[in-house]
């Protein structure tokens, strides 16, 4: 059984999913089994919480144990791990390994994996030559949190939110969420056109602001030499374009917007360091080129935040420390910490 993507859709029916039949108890007992119980339960719909388009609305880790959950309620003899872990943080990984490791138990279990995390413990290792293993860091744990609150995917508990001195509970939603523009590890594209992917939200929009967009974005030459240039179809989900190209079309789509406040929610996490360069150059040049933006990147590369004007800190969902790169690294504390032992790559 090999973990898919999420559905617009509540909770239980993508675990049911699996398992079209599936009771109630059947389906609470797949997420416990996945360690995800415990984290739907706190949420206010629970189990009839919709998690949007891809699971949008849940962070890495959680999509990642509600995909397990949806695989185990089959009760299948053979689990197959296709990179589970891969575009994980350090906390997400451990927590869904753990649930991994509790799955695995009784049955036979594939594991295909570059990280020596998530093979050591086999039977039975096979390595592929020419393989590569880039390692990753560890960031503080809540950054999705964070942008599902900006976005008011739901409203904190304890605490306010003020964006220009303003409770952002009395702004109007459509305006708030309109200002705001969101590039996320996991673009989503269409089953459309180039053109249509970055017009998309935003009507009667001219092929100029188009092509003005995809330059800002560093994509314009790629698709010039496409043979059907911006008419060219990208495949559901963008699967007919590299990573990079996917990322660099949703960004354009974003500047085309204009918005006030970049989102980069781990924006190159899952990229390759060529990629990850590429992209990089390119919110970077989009952040200068709109000086009036404010940009909020949550990151766990130190390439991507030590330019940052301000860096937030983040331990176990509370802010511990911020500053410049320079002046935390001057503290010797939880910035400098993550950064020598690793864990800020």
């Amino acid at each position: 059984c090999r973990m898919e993507i999420l559905v617009a859709k509540s909770i239980y029916e993508n675990i049911r999913f699996g398992k079209e039949n599936a009771s109630k108890a059947e389906i609470e007992e797949a997420a416990r089994q996945a360690t995800a119980h415990d984290f739907i339960m706190q949420l206010p719909n629970k189990y009839d919480t919709v998690v949007g388009e891809s699971g949008v609305q849940l962070s890495g880790g959680e999509k990642q144990r509600i995909a397990l959950a949806r695989a185990l309620v089959r009760q299948p003899t053979l689990l197959l791990l296709d990179e589970a872990r891969s575009a994980l943080d350090n906390t997400n990984e451990k927590i869904v390994q753990e649930a991994l490791n509790q799955a695995s138990k009784g049955r036979t279990t594939i594991v295909i994996g570059h990280r020596l995390s998530a093979v050591q413990n086999a039977h039975q290792i096979y390595v592929l030559d020419n393989g590569r293993v880039i390692q990753h860091g560890a960031s503080g744990s809540g950054k999705s949190t964070v942008i599902q609150l900006l976005e008011r995917f739901y409203d904190p508990m304890q605490g306010k939110i003020f964006l220009d001195g303003v409770d952002i509970r009395y702004l109007n939603i459509q305006c708030l969420r309109s200002s705001l523009g969101l590039v996320s590890q996991e673009p989503i594209l269409f089953n459309l056109t180039i053109a249509q992917n970055i017009a998309y939200g935003k009507e009667n929009t001219s092929t100029e602001d188009i092509i003005d967009a995809a330059t800002k974005a560093n994509i314009h030459h790629f698709i010039q030499q496409l043979p059907e240039g911006y008419e060219t179809k990208v495949g559901m989900k963008g699967v007919h374009l590299s990573g990079g190209e996917k990322q660099r079309i949703a960004i354009a789509r974003v500047l085309l917007r204009r918005p006030k406040i970049f989102l980069l929610d781990e924006a190159t996490s899952a990229m390759d360091f060529y990629n990850e360069q590429v992209v990089q150059e390119t919110l970077e040049k989009a952040e200068t080129e709109n000086s009036i933006c404010t940009s909020l990147i949550i990151a766990h590369r130190l390439s991507t935040i030590r330019s940052c004007d301000l860096i937030c800190v983040l331990e176990k969902g509370y802010l511990v420390e911020n500053g410049t790169h320079a002046d935390l690294m001057k503290r010797c504390g939880a910035y400098y910490r993550m950064t020598v032992h690793g864990s800020i790559l």
